[in-house]
């Protein structure tokens, strides 16, 4: 503001400036994954954001929740928003959708990741018996061929759930034999 005299002089004037704080309120939740499909035994890696009505990130803890394909909570724990954790998925996480939820007040978000089936036994030897072990995350259904010196024996396995066993008994004359077996085309020695 200013006053002008008769001649067009400015007489006098003056300046004022004022600061206004505005309270953060956050207007968001949503968490951001670097990868949509896993496989078993892979990890993922999400961040929480939250965000104000200026859509400038908060600063917050929040309860984040890791649910498996059949809906049951594997992982809960609280993490600060915009900052990297990692889970990672087990030998028999089982295949499907998988949901990472966040929950922080009245806000809630959830970010779905898909993990493949895996089709996948071992095999033990112990004695005169052959132990098989479904270690993948879908129920096993296939041949394995059975190798003693050089006879082949094709065994089928049905039905063998996940983390289950089953054996088979070896029969052959009485000497030292070379023993292999062959999952898929696969030797596994």
């Amino acid at each position: 503001a200013y006053d002008i005299d008769g001649s067009g002089q400015i007489m006098n004037s003056g300046e004022t400036s004022s600061t206004i704080k505005i309270k953060q309120v956050m207007k968001s939740l949503e968490i951001a994954i670097d990868k949509t499909t896993l496989s078993t035994e892979e990890q993922i890696s999400f961040t929480i954001l939250a965000y104000d009505q200026a859509n400038d990130y908060v600063s917050i803890e929040t309860m984040v929740t890791i649910s498996d394909s059949q809906g049951k909570e594997i992982q809960k724990s609280v993490v600060k928003s915009s900052e990297t954790s990692t889970f990672t998925t087990q030998k028999n996480s089982p295949p499907g959708n998988w949901k990472i939820s966040s929950i922080t007040g009245e806000f809630k978000t959830e970010k779905e990741f898909y993990i493949e089936e895996s089709k996948e036994v071992s095999f033990k030897l112990e004695n005169n018996t052959l132990i098989v072990i479904n270690e993948g995350n879908v129920v096993y259904d296939g041949f394995v061929e059975v190798k003693i010196g050089n006879e082949t024996e094709v065994k089928e396995i049905e039905n063998l759930p996940v983390d289950g066993k089953t054996t088979f008994w070896l029969r052959a004359p009485d000497g030292n034999y070379q023993i292999e077996v062959l999952e898929g085309g696969i030797s596994i020695p």
